[in-house]
């Protein structure tokens, strides 16, 4: 059981910046932002550059910014809490070298007192307690799969452009590494979902983990469109 003195914290401030940036038109995120209260409060806030060619004059750097605010159980944000300041006291952390081309996680935990307590490291990898990763965690418990957190791997929805379907590789537990193809009408559907699927003949509804998903044409499927079944739902994490 994780348990900590809580009532001395004020906030936990998480920022990480992402990797290398790319030159071109397409919009590059590149900073995130998470504040979380033990009493549940977040606010999340996203950071992206966009390179444009202006006629006659150098590119021009375009900074756009995605934020939302939420409450989240106060349980979940004081167990969340809890946990990242158990890895940091277990731990003894000591800050690692940079790593090229990777992005930087900064950690902030604020206290009543006013003591501030720094880390940060390179997102490269999770930090663990135990078996327990805590950007997944962050990412289930929050409800933002897109959280890069420490590892810097956050998922972006499926987007598919006009005419593509989506399609989800999922995985049944006793069928070993072999996975089926089913269709999803959920754009939110990511990789290391648990979702509610028909099986066999009789279409039985039976869970799996998804295990890939793809955006592609019909005329792309990688199982015939018509005999294609869909994903009933996904189970939702609270």
């Amino acid at each position: 059981m994780i348990a900590i003195r809580l009532d001395e914290l004020k906030k936990l401030i998480l920022k990480t910046t992402g990797g290398f940036f790319v030159f071109g038109y397409a919009r590059h995120e590149e900073e995130q932002h998470l504040i979380l209260y033990p009493d549940g409060r977040m606010y999340f806030s996203r950071f992206f550059r966009e390179m444009r060619p202006i006629q006659d004059k150098p590119w021009e750097a375009k900074r756009s910014k995605k934020a939302f605010r939420k409450r989240v159980k106060e349980s979940v944000a004081s167990y969340l809490i809890a946990a990242v300041r158990m890895y940091f006291d277990i731990n003894q952390y000591v800050a690692r070298e940079e790593v090229c081309d990777a992005g930087i996680w900064q950690l902030t935990l604020i206290y009543c007192s006013g003591k501030e307590e720094r880390y940060s490291g390179p997102a490269i990898e999770d930090l663990f307690i135990g078996s327990l990763g805590l950007s997944v965690m962050m990412r289930c418990l929050l409800g933002i799969p897109e959280l890069w957190a420490f590892d810097g791997h956050g998922r972006e929805p499926a987007d598919p452009k006009k005419g593509e379907l989506i399609f989800a590789f999922v995985r049944f537990g006793d069928y070993g590494g072999k996975t089926f193809t089913y269709l999803s009408d959920d754009p939110d559907i990511r990789e290391g979902d648990r979702v509610v699927v028909p099986a066999g003949p009789d279409n039985e509804e039976k869970t799996a983990v998804v295990d890939e998903v793809k955006t592609l044409p019909p005329e792309q499927a990688p199982y015939p469109v018509e005999r294609c079944k869909k994903i009933i739902r996904v189970i939702k994490s609270i």
